[in-house]
């Protein structure tokens, strides 16, 4: 059983530095991506980490990532994101579709699937992580967000 881990996470940092504090912390990390590439240089900072390549907005992606947890899931983090600087009357469907697609319809899949294995290991925690508003505040000029606090366990 992971003990809990309380580690302050700054600005900026990647998914691979929040994918080792999981690994650091004795977790069985599974990561995934689109990009198989950054796929291998995670494994290459973290070699325990096992990683499925795929699109988690996508059943199929969402059930080879469930899958590949095998008969325990603790916790679930949604980090998969996507970012399109534009303006409402720039912004045409299909990329609406896709910022949708990745960013509500991928945590949702995942999210369902994950959920009963969560339940029948006597619970879990998921964690959803978005796009944090202090890109359009920082580009205002406004004051933006410290810091998250991840908790592990």
């Amino acid at each position: 059983m992971l003990t809990r881990v309380r580690a302050e996470v700054p600005q900026g940092v990647t998914y691979g530095d929040v994918t080792g504090l999981f690994a650091d912390a004795g977790a069985r990390v599974i990561a995934t991506d689109i990009d198989e590439a950054r796929l291998a240089a995670l494994c290459e900072q973290h070699p325990t980490v096992v990683t499925v390549a795929g699109d988690v907005a996508t059943p199929e992606g969402a059930d080879a990532l469930i899958a590949a947890a095998g008969n325990r899931l603790d916790v679930l983090c949604n980090n998969a994101a996507l970012i399109e600087a534009t303006v409402l009357e720039e912004t045409d469907e299909a990329l609406w579709d896709e910022v949708i697609r990745v960013n509500l319809t991928g945590p949702f899949l995942l999210s369902k699937r994950a959920l009963p294995l969560m339940l029948e290991g006597g619970g879990g925690a998921i964690v959803n992580t978005g796009s944090p508003p202090r890109f359009v505040a920082t580009a205002a000029g406004l004051p933006t967000q410290p810091g998250s606090t991840v908790c592990l366990g």
